[in-house]
């Protein structure tokens, strides 16, 4: 069942990602729905085999992968902006749960705040000088600092992770990365925003099944 699994949320991902280049927002958002659910599949998989630490990650995936069906809903009703500030809260719990989880598998570096808060800022002033910074940009870039705080406990920690965790760590490099670049193709881009998209699409679905793995090793 697992192996079945991974073979179908594989495929979603290939028509998720022509469909995003294509601009076909309706299959699109039958594609993210598919990989949800294939996504708490694997969850719900996982947990039955029992290892309490990886209820954060769990919890995670589930807040990101529920967030980005909002995010496709909101494409297609264009006007429900609300929806993309339930999908900013969602993705925000989502890397508070992976923060938990990294502070409980090492520590809490201190340093991070006040590095986070710098990178941010400095994130927060180039994006203005290529977008206006609206209600909707703002909220991204609070979302941004959760992150950050994230990316930077972890590079400070970086040498009490053990060699089974890089997989974990990759996963949360390639989920930043995705994230910056939606932001650009959301925000900024004025062209090939449906490859930009595209390419955070398979971005931010291979850190997703990448938890899933790290889990597996976990279990």
């Amino acid at each position: 069942m697992l192996y079945l699994s991974i073979i179908a949320y594989i495929l979603l991902v290939i028509v998720l990602i022509i469909t995003r280049i294509n601009n076909k927002e309706i299959i699109s958002l039958l594609s993210k729905t598919g990989l949800s659910i294939i996504l708490i599949i694997f969850i719900v998989e996982i947990s039955y085999l029992g290892n309490r630490m990886n209820m954060w990650i769990s919890l995670s995936v589930i807040f990101s992968s529920t967030a980005d069906i909002f995010l496709g809903i909101q494409k297609i009703e264009k006007k429900a902006k609300y929806l993309f500030y339930i999908a900013l809260v969602l993705v925000a719990g989502s890397q508070i749960m992976l923060f938990t989880y990294s502070v409980v598998l090492t520590t809490f570096n201190i340093y991070s705040i006040p590095i986070a808060i710098l990178i941010n800022s400095m994130l927060y002033y180039f994006f203005s000088k290529k977008c206006k910074m609206e209600k909707m940009q703002k909220y991204a870039m609070v979302y941004g600092f959760v992150f950050l705080l994230l990316i930077m406990n972890i590079i400070f920690n970086i040498s009490i992770f053990k060699s089974n965790d890089l997989i974990y760590v990759m996963a949360i490099i390639l989920y930043w990365i995705s994230d910056i670049i939606l932001f650009i193709q959301k925000f900024i881009a004025e062209k090939n925003k449906n490859i930009l998209d595209g390419m955070n699409k398979l971005i931010s679905y291979t850190a997703q099944i990448l938890f899933v793995l790290y889990m597996i090793k976990r279990k």
